[in-house]
């Protein structure tokens, strides 16, 4: 996630690794966790297409680390939904992305057609790239919603 700050100080926050740059200008107090920024009102921080909600889990579907993702359920071999908390998106009319730590083999990961989004569930399949086939991703694989 990106956040402009006030003279484009740009801060740059990776939300699954924990880390926080800050450009050299930048006057950002308070800094003591990942995620916790205190500023005074001349540096004000603005978001910026950041993620409303977001989580990376194994492949059994138990979340490692999350932020508005109350559970991710497997509902079958490669078949994942992303449960999101409530009154966090409006409706399903998000973007979001997919990413994985693959593995021995390659896994693309795409929105499942069967089921729309909706404001509550994202449902998504890991497939291999050769054969297409539904397939369980052997690292971890992450699911980020944008409003």
């Amino acid at each position: 996630s990106t956040f402009e700050g006030t003279g484009h100080t740009l801060i740059a926050l990776n939300p699954l690794g924990g880390t926080l740059a800050v450009g050299a200008t930048a006057a950002a107090t308070g800094f003591t966790n990942a995620g916790d920024i205190t500023t005074t009102a001349a540096t004000a921080i603005k978001s910026r297409s950041t993620f409303s909600a977001w989580a990376r889990h194994n492949n059994g579907g138990t979340i490692t680390r999350a932020l508005n993702v109350g559970s991710v359920t497997k509902n079958s071999t490669g078949n994942y939904t992303a449960n999101i908390t409530a009154s966090v998106m409006a409706d399903g009319s998000y973007g979001y992305f997919f990413s994985s730590t693959q593995g021995a083999s390659a896994t693309a990961i795409y929105q499942d057609s069967s089921t729309a989004p909706s404001a509550t569930a994202l449902r998504y399949v890991c497939a291999n790239t050769t054969t297409a086939a539904a397939q369980d991703s052997t690292g971890d694989t992450c699911v980020g919603v944008l409003p």
